[in-house]
């Protein structure tokens, strides 16, 4: 069986959005222009695509801290969630990943902290109710 994934969120916010691409650009758009998320993911559904991943790959409280929007954590978690089940739902097909990006960047190979699998984990237990499976991206550290 052949399962076609959505395609590359990140890169398809930078094309449509307006707003410049910073560190936190695909979380502020989660916050700012969750209709073009919504559309994002309908156009990947429209296309053939099978799976929708949630667009949460950045928001782990250290880039939030850092931004000064970390009371926004778990809102930002469900909205992502919320809005790729919507897309889904409206579809009629498909299933939803949730996404879990790497805690301090993509491809760090360097050790993680030991309370990684708390900080993973709690962004399972927020996203679980909504997702079908977990896509966990560009983690490269055991």
């Amino acid at each position: 069986m052949i399962t076609i994934l959505d395609g590359g969120m990140g890169q398809e916010l930078i094309a449509r959005s307006a707003a410049k691409p910073t560190p936190l650009w695909a979380t502020k758009v989660l916050l700012d222009e969750q209709e073009l998320v919504r559309a994002v993911h309908d156009d990947f559904f429209a296309a053939g695509a099978m799976v929708a991943t949630t667009n949460s790959y950045a928001i782990h409280h250290d880039r939030l801290i850092a931004a000064g929007l970390d009371e926004q954590f778990e809102p930002l978690h469900r909205a992502a969630c919320e809005i790729a089940c919507a897309s889904r739902d409206a579809a009629e097909v498909g299933s939803v990943a949730g996404a879990i990006g790497p805690l301090f960047g993509s491809y760090q190979t360097g050790p993680l902290p030991h309370d990684a699998v708390d900080r993973f984990a709690e962004i399972c237990r927020i996203q679980a109710p909504y997702v079908d499976h977990f896509l966990i991206e560009t983690v490269s550290a055991l």
